[in-house]
């Protein structure tokens, strides 16, 4: 087993471990005490198996922890495509890229995600003006 599928197996296993062998509220205090694991790496290991089960990233041995999960918590829609890496212009794949250039892009897309929900708003705002007030403020511009 490689790498890749080790990480894969290990959060296919506190997963299940968590929904299934555990009271509520006992999965971090079972991460730290029996298997000697911080609730947060934890976490990072179940999102992983959760969010990018059935791809090839599973059984890939170049990727380690830190990048499996930034590219898990990537939306799903924007994991496949190439994206622009701001602090060196290139154009990379997920897979390709170091964890420095995911949490860029991380950075960007979230932006550009904040930037759509507040013209989003915007645009409710001005559908919910009469037509004097759309008007008025117009002419103010």
């Amino acid at each position: 087993m490689d790498h890749g599928q080790a990480i894969f197996e290990i959060g296919r296993r506190l997963k299940h471990v968590k929904e299934n062998d555990l009271v509520h509220g006992e999965w971090e205090k079972w991460c730290k005490t029996v298997v000697n694991i911080s609730p947060g790496q934890a976490r990072k290991f179940v999102t992983i198996a959760k969010k990018l089960s059935g791809t090839n990233r599973s059984t890939s041995n170049d990727l380690g922890l830190d990048v499996l999960y930034l590219i898990a918590t990537i939306p799903e829609e924007k994991r496949d495509v190439s994206h622009q890496i701001p602090s060196i212009g290139e154009t990379k794949t997920v897979d390709e890229m170091t964890v420095r250039e995911l949490r860029e892009v991380k950075n960007v897309l979230k932006e550009a995600e904040q930037d759509k929900k507040r013209l989003e708003l915007e645009l409710d705002e001005v559908k919910n003006m009469d037509q004097g007030e759309l008007i008025e403020d117009l002419l103010l511009i």
